[in-house]
């Protein structure tokens, strides 16, 4: 995280702290490691409701006017945020902060391992939430692009590209791949 990102934590401790909104955009990577704003630029008007840190990065959860419910939004990737004056939307009843948090972002254990991704171009705003914008990418061809990262190859991370239903795949090593094959067709037997 840059000093940007530490200036917008403040803020939402703040926002949190006066039950005030903030307003922001909110962007994704193409192919290209650039920043594509989403919502065609449109401002997000958001009421947080608390700060979670995770795998090195903050993420806030709260209130998006713009989706009608409770999103989670990665810090670094917050643009131009600025307070209102609006009050917050308060916390849904029952919501329970800890366990959402828990459950939409993922927690990932086990050894490290060096693993080669072959993604879709479509892929590369995943890759880089997971991986970090430094993550070490090489174009192969004009659909589809190499991700070189280093994780720990459990479970979990088995989960994480089968989300992408073949937007991603495992490339190598070939233990890895050969466990992530198992792994499908253990779920697909179940």
């Amino acid at each position: 995280m840059g000093d940007k990102a530490y200036i917008t934590v403040d803020m939402l401790h703040n926002a949190i702290n006066t039950g005030k909104k903030i307003t922001c955009k909110y962007f994704e990577w193409s192919a290209d490691k650039k920043k594509e704003y989403k919502h065609r630029r449109q401002n997000y008007h958001f009421s947080p409701y608390g700060l979670v840190w995770n795998n090195d990065r903050y993420y806030t959860v709260g209130w998006s006017d713009s989706h009608g419910k409770v999103i989670t939004l990665r810090v670094d990737r917050i643009a131009v945020p600025k307070y209102t004056d609006e009050p917050a939307v308060t916390m849904p009843e029952g919501f329970n902060m800890a366990f959402y948090a828990e459950s939409v972002i993922q927690m990932y254990d086990g050894p490290l391992r060096d693993v080669t991704l072959i993604c879709e171009n479509d892929m590369m705003k995943h890759v880089i939430d997971r991986f970090g914008e430094n993550v070490k990418t090489q174009i192969l061809d004009p659909e589809h692009f190499a991700a070189y990262v280093n994780v720990p190859a459990s479970p979990t991370f088995f989960a994480w590209v089968f989300t992408f239903g073949g937007g991603i795949r495992i490339e190598a090593p070939e233990d890895i791949a050969r466990g992530f094959r198992e792994a499908a067709l253990r779920a697909a037997k179940r």
